[in-house]
């Protein structure tokens, strides 16, 4: 039933009653050749949609359980699969195109449905990630335009990283991947706060206890220079440009939280700043698991050491 939805939902994305669908994926860069082989489709409503898939052979009562026809919001959206990694559809997600969506509402998925993978993509991705590791992003279209482009080893959350709590990095220890790069959007508000950073180092906080995923790195938000997330990187450069950045600037988990936990210590701060955060960085060197731990912590203590002026053997000790 998903799969007749899915695909009644991608004819009408390419007939006339997509067309307004069709302009908003066109503006962020997807071309007409490539939306015709992706698997994105219009909810055109829900009444159009119960009498279409009716026709194919579906009972009211099939249609009601499946959850396809109990969210009016759906209307006017762009909707699309999320697989999990044997290509299975889990839920289905539709995207609001109007930017006017009340808070938490810019994705619905089936009410009543069964999310079992903690990030969007997996089906595409997986094959390459199980040799390059996996880079994760925030956004849902992110994935797909990445994807369409060639960067296969890509997923989302489909939110800000917050939304990576402990067992959802238990869940994606369990893919086991070589290694999880985390690129948050670079968003900077008016005000100077930076939401996706916070979240960011809030999902670094979540994994301090998890002890089954392997290498965990970072993209500094900065990094992406003028772009504001890796999507709008490859729109305007292209994938070779993401590459590059990944290469070059990425940074251990650890480090990147132990940075932020030393903010702009010197060796000639005072010195009860110096102990402080010396405590703050022993804190949490302390929660570290998982096979790599030993080495996260080691990067940690040198770079107090660089940071606060105190030898490595004597923050070791």
């Amino acid at each position: 039933l998903l799969e007749d939805f899915v695909a009644l939902t991608h004819e009408a994305l390419l007939a006339a009653a997509g067309k307004s669908a069709r302009a908003y994926l066109v503006g962020r860069t997807f071309t007409e050749t490539e939306l015709e082989g992706l698997s994105l489709g219009f909810y055109a409503g829900v009444d159009a949609v119960s009498v279409a898939m009716k026709a194919k052979g579906y009972t009211a009562e099939e249609l009601d359980a499946s959850g396809i026809l109990a969210d009016g919001r759906w209307t006017g959206r762009v909707v699309f699969p999320f697989r999990g990694p044997r290509g299975r559809i889990e839920t289905v997600v539709a995207r609001d195109l109007t930017g006017t969506a009340e808070a938490g509402a810019k994705y619905l998925k089936l009410k009543g449905g069964t999310q079992e993978s903690a990030v969007f993509g997996l089906d595409v991705a997986m094959e390459s990630a199980r040799r390059e590791g996996l880079l994760i992003v925030e956004g849902f279209l992110d994935v797909i335009l990445l994807q369409a482009r060639g960067y296969l080893n890509v997923a989302a959350t489909g939110g800000n990283f917050g939304l990576l709590t402990a067992e959802r990095w238990s869940t994606l220890g369990r893919l086991g991947l070589p290694a999880l790069t985390l690129a948050t959007d670079n968003d900077p508000k008016p005000d100077g706060t930076w939401v996706g950073r916070e979240k960011l180092l809030q999902a670094l906080g979540n994994l301090r206890n998890v002890d089954n995923v392997r290498n965990v790195y970072v993209l500094p938000p900065e990094a992406l220079g003028a772009a504001k997330d890796p999507d709008d990187l490859v729109r305007d450069k292209g994938v070779a440009a993401l590459r590059t950045v990944l290469l070059g600037k990425v940074r251990p988990w650890a480090l990147y939280l132990g940075e932020n936990l030393l903010g702009d210590l010197t060796p000639a701060s005072q010195d009860r700043a110096k102990r402080e955060a010396v405590g703050r960085v022993l804190d949490f060197s302390s929660d570290l698991r998982g096979e790599v731990a030993a080495l996260d912590a080691e990067d940690l203590l040198r770079l107090t050491a660089e940071k606060t002026g105190y030898t490595f053997e004597t923050l070791h000790e």
